[in-house]
């Protein structure tokens, strides 16, 4: 209604009408990779925050569910609550190794030049026996990333099926 009715189209481009955005169309998808082998490797491209996650490497995954569900909002979409609590309790219950995690520091001025510092993490994370119904809402955390500060850029990552060792190529 707003962008139809409320914002002045016509002074803003003068002769131009209500923009594209409103006949998009969203389109659900889904990629289980074909060498997913039950575990996944998540690499930090930049530092993650970790205020308020307690140290747990859940609350990453965690994080990234409101991230994900919050932008489907505002394109019109949501998660409905009993699918977020589905989907939390398999957060909670995947098995987690966060030793390749490394502490940080994330520092950055506000306008009003006042230093913000936050704690972070960087390098890797393996989820072990990830189910497969849970790669939408990594391969969106691609593309939107995880935790505070995200439009600064902190929290980009990729996921990475992790091949075990019956499946690694023998070099001769």
């Amino acid at each position: 209604v707003g962008l139809r009715q409320i914002l002045p189209w016509g002074r803003v481009i003068p002769g131009s009408g209500v923009p594209l955005i409103l006949g998009r169309v969203v389109l659900p998808w889904q990629v289980v990779p074909e060498d997913h082998a039950g575990s996944v490797t998540l690499q930090f491209l930049s530092p993650a925050d970790t205020t308020d996650t307690k140290g747990d490497a859940t609350g990453h995954l965690t994080r990234l569910l409101r991230r994900v569900d919050g932008l489907a909002r505002w394109q019109g979409l949501r998660l409905h609550d009993d699918k977020m609590r589905a989907i939390a309790t398999e957060l909670h219950g995947l098995s987690l190794d966060d030793s390749g995690l490394r502490p940080g520091t994330y520092r950055s001025p506000n306008r009003k030049g006042q230093d913000r510092t936050g704690p972070t993490v960087r390098g890797c994370m393996r989820i072990s026996d990830m189910p497969s119904s849970l790669w939408p809402l990594l391969q969106l955390g691609e593309r939107c990333h995880l935790g505070r500060h995200a439009v600064e850029g902190l929290g980009a990552f990729v996921a990475s099926p992790t091949l075990t060792r019956e499946r690694t190529p023998s070099v001769p």
